[in-house]
């Protein structure tokens, strides 16, 4: 019983923060998280993603991030039954940013009044300590993630 509690809590802990975001470009989390995506959901919606950061990402917003990426991909699957989704990460000025998309079940315009689900608010108020925003925008079905661009190495992704 112990075994399996102590396997259930690595397993818990490597999901809320995965060993690999230290070690691994950014973009290549991007495809690990959703390939356990496709073990666990089996049928993922048609994907596209644009990734336009080249900077190396501080662990803050790396961590940020991948789980909005999470959370997003997570809902999408359980409740959205959407075809296709986009996720979009890019350098703009001095900010990253994340925008993702599907084409699932619209969002209720109340949505952003009534954010009481846990994993959304968790995600606004990381995004709100590194003085980032978040945005939801009701009529594309759209999350906007915006943190400003911390340099602490110069190497690429």
């Amino acid at each position: 019983t112990l075994s399996e509690l102590n396997d259930s809590i690595r397993s818990q802990i490597h999901e809320i923060y995965p060993s690999s975001l230290n070690d691994l470009p950014f973009e290549r989390n991007i495809h690990i998280l959703i390939d356990e995506l496709r073990k666990k959901y089996f049928n993922i919606p048609a994907l596209n993603i644009n990734y336009e950061i080249y900077d190396k990402m501080d662990a803050e917003s790396a961590y940020v991030f991948y789980r909005s990426l999470q959370e997003f991909l997570n809902n999408t699957c359980k409740y959205a039954e959407a075809d296709s989704l986009s996720i979009s990460m890019q350098t703009i000025n001095s900010t990253w940013q994340l925008c993702y998309s599907d084409d699932g079940i619209p969002l209720d315009h109340d949505t952003e009044s009534k954010i009481k689900h846990l994993g959304l608010s968790s995600l606004q108020q990381q995004v709100q300590a590194l003085h980032g925003t978040f945005t939801i925008n009701t009529d594309q079905k759209q999350f906007i993630i915006t943190l400003p661009r911390r340099h602490h190495e110069n190497t690429t992704i």
